[in-house]
């Protein structure tokens, strides 16, 4: 990538990217959205899937004893949590709004979505069958998927769930993981 600077010299290795004006809730970890809020996410020239934009609701979470009944009787082979710890049920609604191509789909899974503790760390994944409907969709721009992502977290944590950082773990979308 190159970009020129104000006095038209060229750097190859530096980009500088100014936020004139502060973004408002969800879109950042030091300010998240509340449960029931819908998020715009978009990303230009993503290797991946080429430009799109997505909007994401978290509906709803459930924590605790009723969290892991759910997930127990979703599969008997469900670890319970460890010690110190419980499972945060969280209800996502996915809209793939569109993509510079159309036929680019899209593949969701609670993979996609990352739990981060008051402190700052990253949750590692809950290996576990969720609940149905599980969070795992491919969708095409105009479809969307509403389903149940799984997460383990300390039982007296406050954490962040964020979708779309970068490698630095910046921008994205983020909200409240407790009510």
């Amino acid at each position: 990538m190159t970009v020129t600077d104000n006095e038209g010299a060229t750097d190859t290795d530096t980009v500088v990217i100014t936020v004139s004006e502060s973004l408002g809730p969800g879109y950042s970890r030091s300010n998240p959205a509340s449960i029931g809020s819908s998020l715009t996410y978009e990303e230009e020239d993503d290797w991946l899937y080429e430009d799109y934009k997505v909007r994401i609701t978290l509906v709803q979470i459930i924590r605790g004893n009723q969290a892991w009944n759910m997930i127990e009787e979703a599969n008997m082979f469900n670890d319970p949590p460890a010690a110190g710890n419980e499972y945060i049920l969280a209800k996502i609604r996915f809209e793939y709004l569109e993509s510079s191509d159309p036929d680019t789909q899209y593949d969701i899974s609670q993979y996609d979505f990352t739990a981060v503790s008051a402190s700052g760390k990253d949750y590692e994944w809950a290996s576990i069958v969720c609940p149905d409907p599980k969070l795992s969709a491919d969708l095409y721009p105009g479809a969307s998927v509403e389903g149940w992502a799984a997460f383990e977290v300390d039982i007296d944590d406050n954490p962040l769930l964020t979708f779309g950082r970068n490698y630095q773990g910046k921008d994205g979308i983020w909200f409240k993981f407790y009510t």
